[in-house]
């Protein structure tokens, strides 16, 4: 037992030294700073969606479903005529009418979605379509071409910023220059979309109203850049 123990012993110990000699070969580095920038801008919605639903009541389930399926193919026809207007159909739904635990009729329900950049051409067709149709909701969203835009301008301006925070930085600390290490780009995504909820009731079907007036307003498209510098004296 003795002698094997003796054996190893110099054995670990080069290795000792040799792990030691290869981590002096690695320069240490030294006074790392880690930045973090944002920029955020305020961009225009140019897209507005609305939603609107169709509702029929009948003791018979075909003839609440031939009812709703006019109503729909109509509404259909009339967007059809805005060819800036794109058009989807959701939410096909069948369910019973109970009284007194029994099944007295039946509710069917459809619902359309609106979207168009022309908001003035899409407003008067929701007034249109309101005669037969509920409007459920609406809002704005931003095009996928205006937000890449928006976001290529932010790329430059969240790098332009950290270059100047990382110049004051290393100016402050007494340092000649420094050298980037890393840097990332954070993209925050698309802003979130708040629909703005009308309540469904059929009171309002089968009546005339009038062209629905909106305010596109903007939204908040931000990203963040982050990353490492290195202090060089």
């Amino acid at each position: 037992m003795h002698i094997i123990r003796y054996c190893f012993l110099p054995l670990f110990l080069t290795g000792l030294f040799g792990f030691a000699s290869a981590q002096a070969d690695v320069d240490p580095v030294f006074d790392q700073v880690h930045l973090t920038v944002s920029a955020q801008e305020e961009v225009d919605n140019n897209i507005l969606v609305a939603l609107l639903s169709v509702f029929a009541e009948d003791k018979d389930a075909k003839a609440a479903a031939s009812t709703v399926n006019e109503k729909t193919a109509w509404a259909l026809a009339e967007a059809a005529k805005i060819k800036p207007v794109k058009t989807q159909t959701l939410n096909y739904r069948t369910s019973p009418i109970y009284k007194n635990q029994k099944v007295t009729g039946w509710r069917v329900q459809q619902s359309i979605r609106l979207e168009s950049e022309d908001t003035a051409m899409l407003s008067e067709l929701i007034g249109t379509l309101q005669e037969s149709l509920v409007l459920q909701s609406i809002n704005y969203q931003i095009s996928h071409a205006e937000y890449q835009k928006a976001e290529e301008l932010l790329i430059q301006k969240a790098l332009a910023t950290f270059q100047a925070r990382a110049k004051i930085v290393a100016e402050a600390l007494g340092a000649k220059q420094f050298r980037l290490l890393q840097i990332s780009i954070n993209h925050a995504g698309a802003p979130p979309v708040y629909p703005s909820r009308m309540q469904a009731s059929e009171a309002f079907a089968d009546k005339a109203v009038a062209t629905p007036s909106f305010q596109k307003g903007v939204q908040t498209v931000s990203l963040s850049v982050s990353g490492s510098i290195q202090l060089e004296r």
